[in-house]
């Protein structure tokens, strides 16, 4: 049985960059995304973690 192994993020795109690597094309990627959450005052807190992703573009 075939297995399938599946992220899904979701964020905003920073940066990309596409290149050609020993005739392929990559595209490099920065996805942000966000928490938020209330602090201990009531005001809310807003954490951002950046992901640098490197994706093949297959022809």
């Amino acid at each position: 049985m075939e297995q399938i192994n599946k992220i899904e993020l979701r964020g905003n795109i920073g940066s990309v960059r596409v290149q050609t690597y020993n005739g392929q094309r990559v595209a490099k990627i920065t996805v942000a995304t966000n928490y938020v959450y209330k602090g201990a005052g009531g005001d809310p807190v807003i954490e951002t973690t950046c992901y640098p992703k490197t994706i093949v573009i297959k022809s």
